[in-house]
């Protein structure tokens, strides 16, 4: 995660190993991301959602969907346009240690 960090912005902004002395469950590492880590990475990143799913290597906590309802416009026809939106709170994936793997996979090694 923190390499992406650097990658993608730069080497100060790094997620730091105190944020997760104290984590005895998934529940409490589940809470701090959502808490502490996510807006953290909200406001590194100025809610640019796309370099926060990468950071995250593609996991559940953004999604995306592209938006195919909205009337064109003429400078943007061609424009692929996505929207991303933040996992619910009450969403069991926060939970889920597979998406938290998936942070530390190397990209090569997701099927995401």
């Amino acid at each position: 995660m923190n390499e992406r960090i650097t990658a993608l912005l730069d080497r100060e902004h790094q997620i730091g190993h105190t944020n997760f002395f104290d984590i005895k469950s998934m529940e409490e590492l589940a809470d701090r991301f959502q808490h502490k880590i996510f807006p953290l990475l909200q406001e590194y990143f100025f809610d640019d959602w796309g370099k926060i799913r990468r950071v995250l290597n593609n996991n559940a906590f953004v999604s995306h969907r592209k938006v195919s309802n909205l009337p064109a416009d003429e400078e943007q026809v061609e424009e692929e346009r996505v929207m991303y939106e933040r996992l619910r709170h009450d969403d069991e994936k926060w939970s889920d240690p597979e998406e938290y793997k998936a942070i530390c996979a190397s990209p090569d090694h997701t099927d995401r």
